[in-house]
C-alpha cells in the first residue's frame, strides 16, 4: 500500500468544530460549491472547484488516515490513485485535473477531481449563476 502525497493549499479560515451546520456540497455539470458557515449565522464561505469530473464523499467514521490529513485544510493529492484510475477512464483529452481533498470533523471526507480550486470565497453562492470561465 502506498501513501498518498500531500500539498497543502491552505487551511480554513475557521475550525469545523465551530460551524453551525455540516457544510453543504453541490455540483452541476462540471462546477462544484463547498459552502460552510463561519460559527455565526449569516456568515458563509464557498470554495469552487471548476471543471469536475468525478467528487465522493466519506462518511468520518469510514475514513482512512490518508483521509483524516486534510483536516479543516484544503489538500492536493499528488499521484492519487483514486485520479488515475479516473483519468484512465476518459476519452477526451481536457486539461489535467488534480485531486483535492477536504475533511471536516464529524462530518467526513470530500475528494474532487478538477481542473481548478478557488480560495473561499465570503459570501453564500448557492443560488448564484457562476460564469464559467470565458464567458461574459
Amino acid at each position: 500500500m502506498t501513501v498518498d502525497t500531500i500539498v497543502v493549499l491552505w487551511d480554513l479560515p475557521i475550525n469545523s468544530q465551530e460551524f453551525l451546520r455540516a457544510p453543504q456540497f453541490m455540483q452541476t455539470e462540471d462546477k462544484a460549491m463547498f459552502v460552510y458557515d463561519h460559527g455565526v449565522v449569516g456568515e458563509f464561505s464557498t470554495i469552487v472547484f471548476d471543471g469536475v469530473e468525478a467528487s465522493c464523499f466519506t462518511f468520518y467514521e469510514c475514513c482512512s488516515p490518508e483521509q483524516v490529513a486534510a483536516y479543516d485544510r484544503v489538500i492536493m493529492v499528488e499521484d492519487s490513485s483514486w485520479a488515475t484510475e479516473l483519468t484512465s477512464r476518459k476519452v477526451s483529452t481536457k486539461a489535467t485535473s488534480k485531486h483535492y481533498r477536504i475533511f471536516i470533523d464529524e462530518v467526513g471526507c470530500y475528494d474532487v477531481l478538477s481542473a481548478a480550486v478557488s480560495r473561499p470565497l465570503p459570501g453564500n453562492l448557492i443560488n448564484q449563476e457562476i460564469a464559467k470561465p470565458g464567458s461574459n
